[in-house]
C-alpha cells in the first residue's frame, strides 16, 4: 500500500468530522500532519452540517440519476444539533 504525508488546517472552534472515518477531529487553527493510505483522504465536514449524498454508483451522468435515492449524513455540532436545506428539482423545469 502506498502512503503519503498530508498537511491540513482545520479552523479553530467548531467540531470537524473526517468524511471517510466519520470520527470527530479537533480544529485548533494550526497545521496538522497525517500519513494517509491510498484510500484515505484529508476531507472534513463542519459540525452542524447535513450533507445529502446521491446514491448513483451505476450512473454515468448526474442528470439521469436525480430520481435515485439519497442518504442524509448528519454531523452534529457542540450542541448536538445540525441543520441544512435540500433543494430538489425535476432536472428540467427549475420550477421551485
Amino acid at each position: 500500500m502506498h502512503r503519503q504525508q498530508v498537511n491540513y488546517l482545520l479552523p479553530e472552534g467548531p467540531y470537524w468530522y473526517n468524511y471517510i472515518s466519520k470520527k470527530r477531529a479537533t480544529g485548533d487553527g494550526e497545521w496538522q500532519e497525517a500519513i494517509l493510505g491510498d484510500m484515505d483522504q484529508a476531507t472534513f465536514i463542519k459540525g452542524g452540517s447535513i450533507i445529502p449524498i446521491l446514491l448513483h454508483e451505476d450512473c454515468v451522468a448526474l442528470l439521469t440519476c436525480y430520481q435515485d435515492p439519497i442518504r442524509l449524513e448528519v454531523y452534529l455540532d457542540e450542541d448536538d444539533s445540525a441543520k441544512g436545506w435540500l433543494y430538489a428539482d425535476d432536472g428540467t423545469s427549475f420550477d421551485y
